[in-house]
């Protein structure tokens, strides 16, 4: 055993540890051709010997046991990603509104996998914050495909103090919901409510992004809050939860393109997601109330 995996294993306190085959697998994830590059240097410069290295340590080895543990749940998380992908690819604009609703579609894929991988790590009040802008992204790129000028207003948002606020005028949230519900009030209730749920839960500082992270010190003598929560039956409601987001922030985008998110390949890979989906809400919800 090399010192490298020693100091992989001391990183995580016992509480976090899981079995050994999960220690296994975090170990050959650390030996993969990028990591393995930069290893020796990493050592050299004192990897490990440090609070925040640590930490990452510990984030990254709950990634691991993510893996093992829920892989039903990020096989569906990988396939998600193919259809933001797949998406993203066949998109062509050659206007200003279009061009600023296709980057938000990106922007919206790149919340997505954040929110994902903050999950699996343990950081999962962090999980609503990219979970907020990735349906934020989608809701301000319906809201410019819808109103084409606005487009403008949003790139020239920096330009003066006047262009910003004008930028903040027009990009009210409650002026997006409004939009989207005239054309879709299913679609509308539901990222309403999903938008709710992540603002509930840690889009802002609110009671539950404290209270669900919460533990008794050993010694009695009063709470502390944990950063790295890797408590498996919340990991399950945060990933399901970044799936059924990720469904919402598709049916936003397909309004916006109905062209491409029409493509059959693209339409049978999110029909199938759906499906996919509802074994793992059943299960998780079970989970949860088993906390209960």
């Amino acid at each position: 055993m090399t010192d490298k995996k020693k100091k992989r294993r001391k990183a995580p306190r016992k509480e976090q540890r899981a079995s050994r085959a999960a220690e296994k697998a975090v170990d050959a994830l650390s030996d993969h051709s990028m990591f393995k590059e930069i290893s020796p240097d990493l050592e050299k410069r004192g990897w490990g010997d440090d609070v925040l290295t640590r930490l990452i340590d510990t984030a990254f080895f709950n990634i691991g046991v993510s893996f093992l543990k829920l892989k039903p749940y990020l096989e569906l998380q990988t396939k998600a990603l193919e259809v933001f992908l797949d998406a993203a690819n066949m998109l062509s604009w050659s206007t200003l509104d279009g061009l600023v609703s296709g980057s938000l579609l990106s922007r919206a894929a790149s919340c997505y996998f954040a929110a994902v991988r903050l999950s699996c790590s343990g950081q999962i009040t962090e999980t609503w914050v990219m979970l907020r802008a990735s349906l934020e992204n989608s809701l301000y790129a319906f809201y410019v495909a819808r109103n084409p000028k606005l487009a403008k207003v949003w790139m020239d948002r920096h330009k003066s103090e006047a262009s910003k606020n004008a930028c903040k005028t027009h990009f009210r949230i409650g002026n997006v919901w409004k939009v989207l519900a005239k054309e879709s009030r299913r679609i509308a209730k539901e990222a309403n409510d999903l938008y709710e749920t992540s603002i509930d839960f840690g889009g802002h500082p609110n009671e539950r992004s404290l209270t669900l992270n919460l533990v008794e010190k050993r010694d009695g003598s009063g709470y502390q809050l944990m950063i790295l929560n890797p408590d498996e039956a919340l990991t399950r409601a945060s990933l399901t939860t970044t799936l059924l987001t990720c469904s919402c922030v598709f049916e936003i985008f397909a309004l916006i393109f109905p062209d491409v998110f029409k493509q059959p390949n693209l339409n049978i890979k999110m029909s199938n997601l759906r499906q996919e989906m509802k074994p793992l809400l059943f299960e998780s919800a079970r989970r949860l109330r088993t906390m209960s």
